[in-house]
């Protein structure tokens, strides 16, 4: 498979960045799921028409996101797929404060150190500690606030502010 890079050249993907190849995994797969659920027809629906969006409603979770990208790229990123895919919601998480940055505010969440537990199959925010989720996707944004223990919402005002 070839790529036209910005300078008319064409790249195979082997050459291709581990953050651009990052990316086309990512992309490739979703595109996978989706076709998996809906079929291609309706997954391409808007593509024949000559736009560039896949308008299909779904959740997405990525973990760490901002993976092999470089600092552009982590600000770009959840604008990319929001603008592409806008009715999924995307769950990520990211170490990277750029991605948080570019998040829509009020829809980074950030997890806080716990005590440690001794239960192997019970999840504790501690063992995500400086790490951040972000739901990325406004029109699918959940309009409820979440209530887990360990997690804070970052950005928001709370009654103490």
């Amino acid at each position: 498979m070839l790529f036209v890079d910005g300078n008319g050249c064409q790249v195979p993907v082997t050459q291709l960045s581990d953050g651009y190849r990052s990316v086309l995994s990512m992309t490739f797969e979703l595109l996978r799921q989706l076709v998996h659920c809906y079929g291609a027809g309706a997954v391409f629906e808007h593509v024949r028409q000559g736009h560039s969006i896949i308008a299909l409603p779904g959740v997405v979770i990525i973990d760490e996101v901002d993976a092999h990208l470089h600092p552009p790229w982590q600000r770009r990123i959840g604008l990319w797929f929001t603008r592409v895919f806008p009715k999924l919601q995307f769950l990520v998480t990211t170490h990277s404060p750029l991605v948080c940055q570019a998040a829509e505010k009020g829809s980074v969440w950030g997890c806080r150190p716990r005590e440690p537990t001794r239960s192997v199959g019970e999840w504790r925010a501690s063992s995500y500690s400086g790490s951040y989720a972000a739901t990325c996707s406004k029109p699918w944004a959940p309009s409820y606030s979440a209530r887990t223990s360990g997690a804070r919402r970052l950005g928001a005002r709370t009654s103490r502010s």
